[in-house]
């Protein structure tokens, strides 16, 4: 009798600690981090040259599961282009170029991360706000659409590659403010990212 009860008690004290173990285990984790890293933009129809420059992001990885993160971002990006050929100057002779033409935007990126091992896939939108720019930019909002991969080197350490489509146009082909308004195609943020993310 006494050694059924010893058992009984056992089982009982072990149980909740078991359930207590099973309900970590499906516990949702949030680790703040940051990321940072080279940028190397142009838009579209620019005639351009490819600008190089940097980002920085705070980033919010909350893991529902093991192949599952939904991460909120907050970055500055600094893109643009190079030799820049504004909108309105096309077809005309003697057209001039834009030495830099500097587009830094602060923004929010909502990424879903499909983990893979050490591998993971980004795919997400993003909305960026124009903070400095030159006065032939049309609109001070972009809107994003981003995909990339990361590798884990360690368990708060990796690399990732990035690339943003903007879906808002910068520039119309054919105007400017102070010219007619043309029906031409359009210009748009196109930003490559390469760089490291850090997880506290």
């Amino acid at each position: 009798m006494k050694k059924t009860l010893l058992i009984c008690l056992t089982c009982l004290a072990i149980s909740p600690a078991f359930a207590q173990r099973k309900e970590h285990k499906k516990r949702v984790t949030v680790a703040p981090g940051l990321r940072a890293g080279l940028n190397i933009s142009n838009l579209n129809n620019s005639n351009g040259d490819s600008k190089k420059d940097f980002y920085l992001g705070l980033q919010l990885p909350i893991k529902f599961a093991k192949f599952y993160t939904l991460q909120p971002e907050f970055n500055y990006s600094r893109q643009g282009s190079k030799n820049f050929v504004p909108a309105y100057d096309f077809g005309f002779k003697g057209a001039r170029n834009y030495d830099d033409l500097k587009l830094n935007y602060v923004g929010i990126d909502v990424i879903n991360k499909f983990t893979f091992g050490k591998f993971n896939i980004q795919v997400g939108p993003g909305l960026a706000v124009l903070t400095e720019s030159a006065s032939i930019v049309d609109n001070d909002i972009d809107l994003t659409f981003n995909i990339g991969m990361g590798i884990d080197i360690t368990k708060n350490f990796g690399i990732e590659a990035r690339f943003k489509q903007g879906t808002i146009p910068v520039t119309e082909l054919g105007y400017s403010r102070d010219f007619y308004r043309g029906t031409g195609d359009y210009q748009y943020n196109q930003t490559f990212q390469v760089g490291a993310y850090f997880k506290f």
